[in-house]
């Protein structure tokens, strides 16, 4: 654990500008080394687990000493980056204002916003206070992000449940026309605000780290790569963001309300792999790998059971 999140997660940002299936690599090799050692396998097959291991840390030490960070790199790595981490926070916040829009509630739209708008606020002050975050531990960074994460998924189960419930129009109007009033004049409209804060903090705060990390390691023209790449990358953001929301618009409620349902249940299903991911990545969840290897990042799924049996588990409930 001290190997991994010590000596090969501060590197992974830079690693994964210049080489992405270097990274997987090492994390796969080293969640063996731990799998071997806790499922109290033979001698030779740990050290067989640590040879290849190290065979795999050779290979990224040789990566990084022979590659540097070019503009070019940096400015396609700070696209797919932000790209990556707006698309789910951009499908949660969409799905609130869709059903917002529904209800015709310009104060409960101000809630969402001022969340999402909180939370790149927070992201941009963590930039500027980074030297607080290089301090943190690989450990603590990951206890964040998966306590962000499980909570995330929480809240999202309970607005998927609270939308399933509405899709009747019958219901969603006596909805309207009883209790939404009250609670859109009302301090529930709190909710709204840490869902949207919710989501995009978490996206933020994985941003920073890996933006700050390519900063590091270039020259001056790294660095104006960089700011066109989260230039560019926000505005696509952003018109994904209001093309989703025009078209959401034409949809009947019973539809949008079954479609946001469905985002956000698949959101929590996601995020339920990488929390859980995290805490295995900290050491408080063991690591029990399956004869198949399945590994989607961007779905949340990872070769271990006990990420496959957490998002079974939310997916059935």
């Amino acid at each position: 654990l001290k190997a991994y999140l010590e000596g090969i997660e501060p590197i992974e940002p830079r690693l994964r500008a210049t080489d992405p299936n270097a990274v997987i690599a090492l994390e796969e090799r080293m969640a063996a080394v731990r799998s071997a050692i806790e499922s109290r396998k033979s001698a030779e097959i740990v050290r067989s687990n640590v040879a290849l291991a190290s065979i795999e840390i050779e290979k990224a030490k040789k990566v990084l000493a022979s590659k540097e960070v070019s503009p070019i790199v940096s400015f396609m790595a700070t696209l797919a980056i932000i790209l990556r981490e707006g698309f789910e926070a951009v499908l949660v916040i969409v799905a609130l204002l869709g059903v917002i829009r529904a209800a015709g509630s310009r104060q409960a739209a101000l809630w969402v916003h001022s969340g999402w708008a909180g939370a790149l606020g927070l992201g941009l002050v963590a930039w500027f206070f980074f030297g607080w975050l290089v301090l943190m531990s690989g450990a603590q960074r990951e206890t964040m992000e998966a306590a962000t994460s499980l909570f995330a998924v929480m809240v999202l189960l309970f607005v998927g449940f609270w939308l399933h419930s509405q899709t009747e129009i019958g219901r969603w109007k006596a909805f309207i026309h009883g209790k939404v009033q009250r609670a859109l004049e009302g301090k529930n409209l709190f909710g709204l605000a840490v869902i949207s804060f919710v989501a995009v903090f978490r996206e933020a705060f994985e941003t920073v780290l890996f933006l700050r990390a390519i900063w590091f390691e270039g020259g001056e023209g790294t660095k104006a790569a960089m700011l066109s790449g989260v230039m560019i990358s926000g505005a696509l953001v952003f018109l994904m963001a209001w093309a989703i929301l025009r078209y959401s618009a034409k949809l009947p409620i019973r539809k949008l309300f079954g479609a946001s349902a469905g985002v956000m249940t698949a959101l929590a299903i996601i995020l339920t792999g990488k929390g859980t991911h995290s805490l295995q990545e900290t050491g408080m969840i063991s690591v029990s790998t399956p004869p198949f290897a399945p590994r989607f990042d961007w779905l949340g799924i990872y070769p271990t059971w006990e990420t496959i049996g957490a998002q079974i588990f939310i997916a059935t409930v």
